[in-house]
């Protein structure tokens, strides 16, 4: 005999189809005994129920093949699994199997669903079908209630957990994390619209902003979002502008910086928080250089005028105008002599070199035993010369009758010259006019002997430096 619902053929005096799942009545048995072999006496009959027989036969290779292309995910739209779409929340239902495995989930009852699931249901691949389709819009008919406001937080998590815990107990075969960061994500959106409100409500505007940031456009409260998005931003401006005002009007120019810029974190492309921001740091750079040009002129303290750039820097790094100034003050800074490289002759350099009174340098022309000196190029960048002169501690007592001498000259001229060296000359600070000079000649020397070396003439910590603004 065959079944009513979907034409497969089926043994005689069965209750169910084996391939639909259907019940079958009466009509089926009687139409098995219609179709009963009549005698061979009867030839007319005999042909009409050979037709019969293979339109049937027809009919069942129709079924079948279309089953198979279903299986194989080849036909769309006809028994293939989890086909549907993310806004589709309900199902027509029309098998009973799955309809109670439906109703167990959606009175929460798991166990019962997965009961009924592996009795009524696994092993058939229509009604399997059937009931992948349904969880797939289940977890969808989540998300929609959640984004329409139709499932508090409570319920949709409570539901979820149903179909979660049957996929646990079953072998139902459905994209369970993507539709369950879906889910998680519907109720995010909401957490995040009612979080806006709660800081909006409270004056935490930034905080607001942050939270209706993060409303999905599929919430039904997105647009209401968006109002209150824009609202908050204004108000968060205003506050920010207003306390910035107030700092940079009592010269806080950095405070005042400070404070916009944690605005423009929040708002970032805000053309009103990003034009204030220019200006309270250029007002700080102009301040700042107004402070060092203050320092420097007292003195040329170009030590104190640095400090002051050099603090600026620390918050615009990049700024020209604070790099020029540097640039400038440190023209103004002495030079070692001893960084620069004579063109013509030489004089011995010595480290940690100590006086007759016990002072230390860091750097010293010692005494040659033959004049000559030392050249340098200084292409009349410098305006003062200054260094210390002194007899090394090694000298202390000694007595010669040939004292040494310290001479220095500028293109040729002589322009500083000390000669009476002797074991007790005390230290003393050399300051000498350089300006205009290019050809810098630095000579130190002892008249004595080469067999008598008991006197050493020191020059010491010698700088060049820029005096003229």
């Amino acid at each position: 005999m065959f079944c009513d619902n979907c034409g497969a053929q089926i043994e005689n005096g069965s209750r169910f189809c084996n391939s639909c799942g259907a019940t079958l009545g009466r009509s089926a048995s009687i139409q098995a005994n219609q179709f009963e072999p009549l005698s061979n006496n009867n030839k007319s009959m005999s042909k009409i129920i050979t037709v019969i027989a293979i339109i049937i036969a027809i009919v069942i290779l129709i079924t079948g093949i279309i089953l198979v292309l279903a299986k194989g995910g080849k036909l769309e739209g006809i028994g293939s699994k989890n086909n549907s779409s993310p806004e589709q929340t309900e199902m027509d239902i029309k098998n009973k199997a799955v309809s109670a495995f439906a109703s167990f989930i959606e009175k929460g009852e798991y166990s019962n669903a997965i009961n009924q699931y592996y009795d009524a249901i696994q092993g058939n691949y229509t009604l399997e079908s059937e009931a992948e389709e349904y969880l797939d819009i289940y977890y969808n008919s989540i998300v929609t209630g959640v984004y329409n406001n139709a499932l508090d937080e409570a319920t949709a998590k409570t539901k979820k957990a149903t179909a979660d815990k049957v996929l646990d107990g079953t072998n139902i075969n459905i994209d369970r994390y993507t539709l369950g960061y879906l889910v998680d994500e519907a109720l995010a959106s909401k957490v995040a619209f009612n979080s806006g409100n709660t800081f909006f409500a409270s004056n935490n505007y930034k905080d607001a902003i942050a939270n209706y940031k993060n409303v999905s456009e599929r919430d039904a409260d997105y647009q209401t979002a968006q109002q209150k998005l824009s609202e908050a931003k204004t108000a968060f401006r205003t506050v920010a502008i207003t306390e910035a005002d107030k700092l940079a009007n009592e010269k806080k120019y950095i405070e005042a910086v400070s404070r916009i810029s944690e605005a423009v974190t929040v708002i970032p492309d805000d053309s009103e928080l990003l034009t204030k921001l220019n200006v309270y740091s250029k007002n700080y750079v102009n301040d700042m250089i107004e402070q060092a040009d203050t320092a420097f002129a007292n003195n040329l303290d170009y030590d104190t005028a640095l400090k002051i750039i050099k603090q600026a820097q620390q918050h615009f790094i990049d700024d020209v105008d604070l790099k020029a100034k540097e640039e400038y003050y440190t023209i103004f800074v002495p030079v070692s002599i001893y960084k620069l490289k004579p063109y013509t002759g030489g004089l011995p350099v010595f480290s940690n070199m100590k006086d007759t009174m016990g002072n230390t340098y860091e750097k010293s022309f010692r005494n040659n035993s033959e004049s000559g000196g030392a050249t340098y190029d200084i292409g009349k960048k410098y305006n003062l010369l200054k260094g210390t002169a002194a007899i090394s501690d090694s000298s202390r007592g000694y007595q010669t009758n040939y004292p040494g001498y310290i001479k220095i000259y500028g293109d040729g001229k002589l322009l500083y010259s000390y000669i009476d060296f002797t074991s007790s000359v005390k230290p003393f600070e050399i300051s000498v006019d350089i300006t205009g000079v290019t050809d810098l000649k630095i000579d130190v020397v002892s008249n004595i002997p080469l067999i008598n070396t008991g006197l050493i003439v020191l020059f010491s910590d010698v700088t060049l430096q820029r005096t003229a603004k």
